[in-house]
């Protein structure tokens, strides 16, 4: 599709998203769309979306970010973005960003569903 068609699809989903979760505040405060799903269970729209935003989003998102950076992104354009010379430091950091950084967002957010 279009850019145009494209936005407004997307401007109209981001609309009706954002009067269903107001909605949820008031009308529709008793209504529990997952409520069969367990990690959702008395959630009403608005706290659902708070929940998939703040729990699983982000950390899907930050673990996604940092294989990138650790296993895509060439080595040179790093080292060109940080500013920083090819040593210790750099190796350090390559490490955790490749192996830490992704298994303890991973068992974050494995935890934060458990909830």
């Amino acid at each position: 599709i279009d850019r145009k068609r494209g936005s407004a699809y997307a401007g109209m989903a981001v609309w009706l998203i954002g009067l269903f979760s107001i909605l949820s505040l008031n009308a529709w405060s008793d209504f529990y769309p997952l409520d069969f799903i367990p990690a959702f269970a008395g959630k009403n729209l608005f706290d659902t979306i708070d929940f998939l935003a703040a729990n699983i989003l982000l950390l899907v998102g930050g673990t996604l970010t940092a294989l990138f950076l650790g296993w895509v992104v060439p080595k040179r354009i790093k080292l060109a973005e940080m500013g920083v010379a090819d040593g210790a430091f750099f190796a350090f950091w390559r490490t955790i960003l490749r192996y830490v950084a992704p298994l303890l967002l991973l068992v974050v957010l494995i935890m934060g569903i458990g909830e």
